[in-house]
């Protein structure tokens, strides 16, 4: 995410880094470095694609700050069948009524049976940092309704500062929330747009939320550098017109020197023409 204002954002928001970064919709785990770059604490890949189980988890084994949960997130948890897509990125819990008219080659290639928790039994399940904010990104698609109605939830919001959202820009799903809809539901859990744009990929958008009191604290930090910045270079100019003053000061005991040492040669010169 090298000059993305969406990982810029981010870093705005988080600017000692993050906490827990959960990853809803992980697919390959292709994002893996964005929350590296964040140097998150601890990060969870949750994906419930059976095919893609035995990759996450190779990954997940070669780094101890990394944990994979083989699960979908949804409105009530059980059993659940998966739609698993030949875009594998497509695949969902949700009927994917309007795919082929985006991807004229998609097609569901099996339906597969998986287990899915709720967002709240999720939370429970993730050790979430009490020292850096936390992020959640939610690439699910499909199920975006069912886990945004979960944040709105009494508690659930302030168990993370910012959000991640990658979203289809067409009715790509049965259920599937436009970005109005979006914001509106994220409005409702308590957090607010921030930046919004339209991946490689038109047929995406991503989306960076934060928690009101984020924006916040976030304002304030950003008030608090200035400040430090400000202060830095005051005491900067007074240092520089010290050394101003002192380089003055040399100059003029320079000059003092100067017309010394003439006054010395002259007297000199006086007192040997008086001894001849």
């Amino acid at each position: 995410m090298k000059n993305d204002p969406l990982q810029a954002s981010l870093l705005t928001l988080l600017p000692k880094g993050a906490g827990t970064v959960v990853h809803i919709g992980c697919g390959l785990a292709a994002d893996l470095p964005n929350w590296r770059d964040l140097s998150a604490e601890r990060i969870y890949l949750v994906e419930p694609n059976p095919d893609l189980t035995s990759d996450l988890q190779d990954i997940a084994n070669a780094d101890p700050k990394l944990a994979f949960l083989p699960l979908a997130v949804a409105r009530k948890a059980g059993p659940q069948q998966l739609n698993v897509l030949n875009h594998f990125d497509l695949s969902s819990l949700a009927a994917p009524t309007g795919v082929t008219a985006v991807f004229p080659g998609a097609r569901i290639d099996v339906t597969l049976p998986v287990q899915a928790i709720t967002l709240e039994a999720l939370i429970d399940k993730v050790t979430l940092s009490r020292r850096r904010p936390n992020l959640l990104v939610i690439e699910a698609a499909g199920s975006e309704a069912d886990i945004t109605a979960a944040l709105a939830l009494p508690g659930m919001n302030a168990h993370f500062a910012a959000i991640m959202t990658v979203l289809p820009t067409k009715q790509l799903f049965d259920t599937v929330l436009d970005a109005a809809a979006l914001e509106a539901a994220m409005a409702k859990a308590g957090y607010v747009l921030v930046a919004a744009e339209a991946e490689q990929n038109p047929d995406w958008t991503r989306s960076v939320f934060a928690f009101r009191q984020t924006l916040v604290d976030a304002q304030a930090a950003l008030t608090a550098r200035t400040q430090d910045i400000q202060q830095a270079e005051r005491r900067q100019t007074l240092r520089d017109n010290d050394l101003n003053d002192l380089r003055d000061r040399l100059r003029r005991a320079e000059q003092d020197r100067d017309a010394l040492a003439d006054l010395l040669r002259e007297v000199t010169t006086t007192l040997h023409s008086n001894a001849s």
